[in-house]
């Protein structure tokens, strides 16, 4: 009988865009990245495609696409950001499963997930359709491929996702072992219960009715539990060494040790776990008493042979089924013993009340727009795929010729639905406390599709919705309770047409540079503008058009900025009508402006814009507001940059003084020091290529080690990492080793002042140079000295064995 080991990775991120922009905004705790996607994907996404087998003196020999190995999924939300931000992880993945199809037998190693990580126990059975069709069509447009197998959010399942995922083709999916309730050999035989656990290394069938089935494999959950939690990817071998437990002699069949936990264990929640998992895939293919496979072509070697019953309501992250994402159960992740999830349950029955009045409304609302909406919702992921195809997607399912007011509005009433799908993510519930940041996500989906919904019908659920949320008490006492964060969080995040042209125009007149024409999925084009200055003072009138790339929302404004002084702007619009004509605006306002003093301008302005709307800087949405802000202050930072400088110049000798006298810095002078010689590192880093700046980073980090300063090495680490990675690609690029004494030279030097670089990025350009190599031995390029210098730097193995 064979060994076969399957590991699965289910990789997945909550959706994190601002549901008006379409965009994710800077994320201040995942610092020093933009977000939490960005830096997740730093940790783990990209190093598992890339990961180092290393010798046994810790030098690396190889590099191993650890997906090429392993069974995962994607979730869809996480997938369609690393294919927009990161297309050299997303190419990799992809190409993963079509090597790992050619060699498994036909059978790709990625799984669809469920689109947006809903608990499906707690869906309705109408989004349990969406869900999984919606997940369907997502892994086809990545993969090429219909899904074998699916991966359920949290794994929790009930037994009508079971039948819909089997409605849909799918094969098979992934349980955790005490989802597993009874076993039986053959049909109509009695049930056995399984007191002692379910076997994991065999398939089971799950009878959807006479005809028809769905295999569900039940991983190894103790195994699964020492890679999550008990620290054994430090060691690749040990790793594997574990995995092997897994398996008994005294079973009499063809045994799949397989396991399943979070993607982000390999790198993310395990600092070098990618490595650990690479190595141990390595030396399991190396000695042969294993073999490596996927779900897919196991169950086509070994279909099932004993039938299973699962527990309904049940899943893998909370042991009391799926009461962690609506009660109070216990199940936390341990941030603080005297908090209490009782928040838990009015959120999600204020979501679930909302969720009923955005239906009731979509019901009726797009009844008169298509034949049966709750289809094409069903079908709305081919917009959501291609948002160029939007118009495509309605002329084919419109009831009747629909005009454009009518197709703004279908649009309007399919996101109504989208937000309110993504509403339900299960982080908003998985951790301690309704304030944290997947909450506030949640709710802001749930302000966007109120929005959608008031806008396209008669139904007004906020202030139900609002008192409803009242009950959701935090942990945190300024935070309050629910409907106070969302008024917080989510109400000051709304955004129509009129806040995006104004925010457009509050930008170009604080920055001459800002005027982008786009600001997240909208799009902006200004013209017949007029700008003139007066000393701090500026007024700029202007007709702009705004089109929404989601909704297709579209309309003309009229709009004026007035700045008095650095940073007091107000902005005017008003749509183009009848009441407002540009050419007359402009006459009267700008003669006003020669002649007049400014209090008058600000009186024929608001004569004019009687009735529209007005904006200042507090309604730059966020990422606008603190680019402009940063930009406004600039001046007065540098004022404070001086000041420290003058301290710390003329008193630096002092510095060595009190060290010399074994006499603590005082604090003021150290603050100085700490503050210009991070500075002064920052500056040096940018021409970090040049000799000149070696040589001074060299004496800033002497000074730094001697005076005991605490300096923010991030900015600077970066901005030399990447001067690095962009010489080393021109020397791969152009095959011309001119620049490679410079670049061994940096190496060096900063390796010997223990400047702690991150050589990720450089060894990930250099591995080709090194793999090359080791094809193509006498290559005057890839075998020269030069390079080979370079390699040893970048820990790469030269040892000829």
């Amino acid at each position: 009988m064979k060994k076969y080991l399957c590991i699965h990775g289910h990789f997945y991120q909550p959706p994190r865009e601002n549901p008006w922009l379409d965009m994710i905004e800077v994320q201040d705790s995942a610092s020093p990245y933009h977000d939490w996607n960005e830096r997740i994907n730093r940790e783990c996404y990209a190093p598992n495609a890339v990961a180092r087998i290393l010798t046994p003196g810790g030098r690396i020999k190889d590099m191993a696409n650890n997906y090429e190995r392993i069974s995962f999924n994607i979730g869809p939300t996480l997938f369609s950001w690393l294919k927009k931000y990161d297309p050299e992880t997303y190419g990799k993945i992809v190409d993963a499963d079509k090597l790992s199809k050619w060699k498994r037998n036909g059978h790709g190693s990625a799984m669809a997930q469920a689109y947006n990580h809903m608990i499906m126990p707690l869906a309705s059975d109408r989004d349990k359709v969406t869900q999984i069709l919606w997940g369907i069509a997502d892994f086809v447009s990545h993969f090429g491929r219909k899904p074998e197998g699916m991966w359920l959010p949290e794994t929790a399942v009930d037994k009508y996702t079971l039948r819909i995922l089997c409605d849909n083709g799918i094969k098979f999916t992934v349980l955790a072992p005490r989802q597993a309730k009874a076993i039986r050999i053959k049909p109509g035989e009695e049930w056995q219960g399984l007191d002692r656990g379910i076997d994991p290394t065999r398939p089971y069938r799950y009878r959807i009715d006479d005809k028809r089935s769905i295999a569900l494999f039940f991983y190894d959950g103790p195994i699964s539990q020492a890679v999550a939690f008990e620290g054994i990817l430090g060691d690749g071998a040990r790793f594997l060494d574990r995995l092997k437990t897994g398996y008994s002699d005294a079973r009499p069949w063809n045994q799949l040790l397989h396991i399943a936990t979070d993607g982000e264990t390999y790198g993310h929640h395990h600092r070098f776990g990618e490595m650990a998992l690479a190595f141990a895939l390595e030396l399991a293919e190396k000695k042969g008493e294993i073999e490596l496979t996927n779900y897919g072509e196991y169950l086509s070697m070994f279909p099932p042979e004993v039938e299973a019953d699962i527990h309904e309501n049940s899943s893998w992250s909370c042991a009391h089924g799926v009461e962690r994402w609506k009660s109070d159960c216990g199940c936390h992740i341990g941030g603080n013993s005297e908090w209490n999830q009782k928040w838990r349950t009015p959120l999600r029955r204020s979501l679930d009340i909302l969720k009923m009045e955005l239906d009731e409304a979509f019901d009726a609302e797009g009844s008169k727009l298509f034949a049966d909406p709750w289809a094409v919702r069903d079908d709305y992921i081919e917009a959501l795929l291609d948002r160029s195809k939007t118009e495509e997607f309605l002329a084919r399912r419109q009831r009747t010729g629909l005009s454009g007011r009518e197709k703004t509005r279908a649009i309007q009433l399919l996101e109504m639905q989208r937000n309110g799908m993504l509403m339900f993510t299960s982080c908003g519930w998985f951790f301690d406390d309704v304030s944290g940041i997947e909450t506030q996500q949640v709710l802001k989906y749930a302000a966007r599709a109120i929005q959608l919904c008031e806008a396209t019908s008669n139904a007004r659920p906020e202030k139900e919705f609002l008192n409803a949320l009242a009950e959701a008490k935090s942990n945190v006492p300024h935070h309050g309770d629910a409907e106070k964060i969302y008024c917080r969080v989510a109400m000051p995040e709304k955004a129509s047409l009129s806040r995006v042209i104004a925010n457009h125009a509050i930008v170009a007149a604080l920055d001459k540079n800002g005027d982008s024409g786009a600001i997240g999925s909208f799009s902006i084009e200004a013209r017949d503008r007029m700008h003139e200055e007066y000393g701090d003072n500026s007024l700029t009138l202007s007709q702009a058009e705004v089109t929404s790339g989601v909704t297709m929302e579209n309309e003309t404004f009229i709009v004026a900025a007035l700045r008095l002084g650095g940073s007091d702007v107000t902005c005017f619009v008003k749509p183009v009508g009848e009441e407002l004509a540009l050419g007359r605006a402009m006459a009267d306002l700008f003669s006003a402006w020669r002649t007049k003093p400014l209090t008058e301008v600000i009186r024929r302005l608001d004569e004019h814009f009687d009735r529209g709307e007005t904006f200042m800087l507090r309604d730059l949405f966020m990422e606008q507001r603190r680019r402009i802000v940063g930009s406004l202050m600039s001046g007065h930072v540098r004022r404070f940059a001086d000041m420290y400088g003058q301290l710390f110049y003329e008193n630096h000798r002092m510095l060595d003084y009190f060290i010399d006298a074994n006499v603590p810095i005082p604090r003021e002078l150290k603050l100085a020091a700490q503050y210009m010689v991070e500075s002064e590192i920052v500056r040096a880093a940018d021409t970090i290529m040049e000799p000149e700046s070696l040589d001074k980073i060299g004496g800033l980090m002497l000074n730094v080690e001697r005076w005991s300063l605490e300096v923010d090495m991030k900015t600077a680490r970066r901005n030399i990492e990447t001067a690095l990675a962009q010489s080393l690609s021109r020397i791969m690029a152009e095959q011309d080793l001119s620049g490679a004494p410079a670049l061994v030279r940096a190496l060096l030097t900063l390796s010997s002042i223990g400047f702690g670089l991150d050589l990720w990025m450089l060894q990930n350009i250099f591995s080709e140079a090194y793999l090359s190599r080791l094809n193509t031995p006498g290559d005057p390029f890839y075998g020269a000295r030069e390079l080979k210098k370079i390699g040893i730097l970048l820990s790469f193995s030269y040892q000829e064995d």
